[in-house]
């Protein structure tokens, strides 16, 4: 008897750990207005020429989610931009473009605390109104597939290739286009494991 209690015991623990093998602890920080204090000088999501990166881990700590704009390849203050006009319903996390499931980062108006795990063809999905109007945003690769594959997937690091060693932190900071309003959102995610 003693013997099948101490199997039973070690076949649930091992249960428990294969359940949480590979999950992630994602946080993404809440939306807030840019200024222009908060894009004086140069920041890390350009490149040394100025250019806005579609992805970086140099992210600082002091940084949300938020709206902006660019002016000639470079993120300018915007006066005019009001994060009111964006309703972002949510934000979430898919395994691929064609997957079902969500790992929800955003919902009512809130940041949500989500595990996830990373399987290298990961996208980022939004669902947004820009003053009232429905801007479609979706399939945003988590894992860089640019020319220089500067954050490719790696079975065995995952989200580890997100680490800043300047700063001991595992974030990625994404900028993109948002539709055809002239505007660009930045996304920034913390990961914990």
């Amino acid at each position: 008897m003693k013997s099948i209690l101490i199997l039973s015991a070690i076949f649930f623990f091992a249960s428990c750990s294969d359940m949480s093998d590979g999950e992630t602890a994602i946080e993404m920080r809440n939306f807030s207005q840019m200024n222009a204090r908060s894009i004086k000088g140069k920041t890390s999501d350009q490149s040394k020429t100025g250019e806005i990166k579609s992805i970086s881990n140099e992210v600082s700590d002091n940084w949300t989610s938020t709206v902006f704009k660019v002016e000639d390849g470079r993120m300018v203050p915007c006066d005019n931009c009001d994060i009111n006009d964006f309703e972002i319903t949510q934000v979430f996390l898919k395994k691929e473009r064609s997957s079902g499931d969500h790992t929800f980062l955003y919902r009512n108006n809130s940041t949500t605390n989500a595990s996830h795990t990373f399987t290298g063809k990961d996208v980022i999905g939004i669902d947004l109104n820009y003053k009232g109007e429905y801007v479609r945003m979706s399939d945003i690769d988590v894992f860089s597939k640019s020319q220089d594959e500067e954050y490719s997937y790696v079975a065995e690091l995952g989200v580890n290739v997100f680490t800043n060693e300047s700063t001991g932190r595992t974030s990625a900071v994404y900028s993109f286009p948002v539709g055809s309003t002239g505007m660009w959102m930045r996304i920034v995610l913390d990961f914990y494991q």
